[in-house]
This record gives C-alpha cells, sequence and structure tokens, in this order.
C-alpha cells in the first residue's frame, strides 16, 4: 500500500475506570505519562512493533498529549502543574485566547486539568519524557495533540 508511517494514538496510562462518557481506549485522558496504557501491552510489545516497523523501512508515530492530565492520583501530583479551573459557568470565555489557551477541557465526569505550560518544571519534564520516549520506544515522529490550548510559545522545537 506505500505506507511509510503508522500513526497510534497516546501511549501513556489512562483513566482505568468506565466513567459516564465510556472508557478510556483512545489514549486522551491520560494519568500517568510514565507508566503505558495497558491496551498497548507492556513496553516490550511497544519496543517490537517499533522494531518491526523500522526492520519495514517505516516510521512509528506516537500522538503526545501536551496540554492536559486526567484529574485523578497523578505521579505529578503537585498542584503547582496545573492551571485554575475554568468553570462551566465561564464557557463562553474559551473564545478569547487566552481562556483557550488556560483552561480546563472536559467537566465533572471526566476533568482534564490543563498543565501549566508557562512553568519551566512543567516544560523540562515534558522534554525528558518526549526524550525518554524515543530513547525507549526508538519513535521518530510525535504528533502533539490538544495544541490548540497550548500557550502559544510553550515549546521549541529542536
Amino acid at each position: 500500500m506505500g505506507f511509510t508511517a503508522i500513526w497510534i494514538t497516546p501511549v501513556t496510562a489512562q483513566l482505568p475506570q468506565t466513567t459516564a462518557y465510556g472508557d478510556a481506549y483512545h489514549g486522551y485522558w491520560q494519568q500517568d505519562i510514565y507508566s503505558l496504557n495497558e491496551n498497548y501491552g507492556t513496553a516490550d510489545d511497544l519496543k517490537a512493533l517499533s522494531s518491526a516497523l523500522h526492520e519495514r523501512g517505516m516510521y512509528l508515530m506516537v500522538d503526545v498529549v501536551a496540554n492536559h492530565m486526567v484529574r485523578g492520583p497523578l505521579q505529578l501530583t503537585s498542584r503547582i502543574w496545573f492551571i485554575s479551573v475554568l468553570t462551566m459557568s465561564n464557557i463562553r470565555a474559551m473564545m478569547e485566547r487566552t481562556q483557550v489557551e488556560d483552561c480546563w477541557l472536559g467537566d465533572n465526569t471526566v476533568s482534564l486539568p490543563d498543565l501549566d505550560t508557562t512553568k519551566d518544571v512543567v516544560k523540562n519534564e515534558w522534554y525528558d519524557w518526549v526524550g525518554s520516549l524515543v530513547s525507549n520506544y526508538s519513535s521518530k515522529i510525535f504528533l502533539p495533540h490538544s495544541t490548540t490550548w497550548l500557550i502559544d510559545d510553550t515549546y521549541e522545537i529542536s
């Protein structure tokens, strides 16, 4: 078919329980960036996928959620990592750029706290984490998800 890459959803561990909106099989309700989504199997399974693709001259593309996490027990437990909540009562303000950048997605059923990507501690952790994805799984291409909600100068690509 001439494919040169396989694009997969985020590989991070997800909200484990079923919610009123369903399950987090899709990968965009990440709860732990340091653990794999069990739907992908083990770290060795993901490494095997990456190796098999490279043997065929193909790339593994991984979607990366750089803006938010699911509220709950996080390894990143400090509140300084997150921006203050934007309530549904002022959701109309999301049409303004600042409110789009500084908000929480979701609602009380599945809340997606917005990471404060203006803070160096947050940016540095994300750079390190993406670097570990590259080294651990030989992924060459990352597709940042939810970039509309990132503050314009959050990440520099080098």
